[in-house]
């Protein structure tokens, strides 16, 4: 077990509110931790937060649901499922600079999964941020296999929404090649290219 399980439980402590010392030896060492106690920390540590935030959230106490979500996040980086009940969750309270910065990392954390960038453009969408939605979804469109649908979904939309038809159309004929025949593609890809012959797009 290498450095980032370390860092791993490094993180998960701060989260918490304990230093090294306090936790004890596991990570208070220089030389590398037991694979098999990190092991168990970890998922100790996953189980409490994730029944202390089910109890909180029955309560209503949303920002110590959140400092759990914070832990499983730290725990689970790449997990989107995690990933992104934390940024939803961030959402509802409007922690909206702590939303889009999670959303973000995400990307960095799971550079494996195709779908890394669609938390992102969701926040981005919801915000209205349209010009930000390609940045985070583009590079994962040419992925074999490829990213979800909606992926290729609201990277259309975005290029809608901003005017820029002739991206709607290449887009979709990436989509194409991994969902041929899909009709709302093709009723898309239409509409686009009679705009364009209509001068109403860029």
């Amino acid at each position: 077990m290498g450095r980032g399980t370390t860092k791993s439980v490094m993180a998960v402590l701060a989260a918490v509110g304990l230093t090294a010392t306090a936790a004890g030896p596991v990570v208070a060492q220089e030389q590398e931790p037991d694979p098999d106690r990190v092991a168990e920390i970890l998922y100790h540590t996953e189980v409490r937060a994730t029944d202390e935030a089910d109890v909180m959230f029955e309560d209503g106490d949303y920002p110590k649901v959140i400092q759990q979500m914070r832990i499983r996040y730290e725990i689970r980086p790449w997990d989107e499922k995690v990933a992104s009940e934390l940024i939803w969750m961030l959402g509802n309270v409007e922690y909206e600079g702590e939303r889009v910065a999670r959303a973000l990392k995400f990307i960095d954390d799971s550079p494996e999964i195709a779908d890394r960038g669609l938390p992102a453009a969701q926040v981005f969408w919801q915000r209205q941020v349209f010009a930000r939605i390609p940045g985070v979804l583009e590079p994962d469109i040419h992925r074999d296999p490829p990213p979800h649908r909606t992926v290729f979904t609201l990277l259309t939309a975005a290029y809608r929404r901003m005017g820029y038809d002739h991206d709607v159309i290449r887009v979709i004929d990436v989509a194409l090649k991994h969902f041929p025949g899909d009709p709302a593609l093709l009723r898309n890809r239409e509409a686009a290219e009679l705009r364009i012959r209509g001068g109403k797009s860029g």
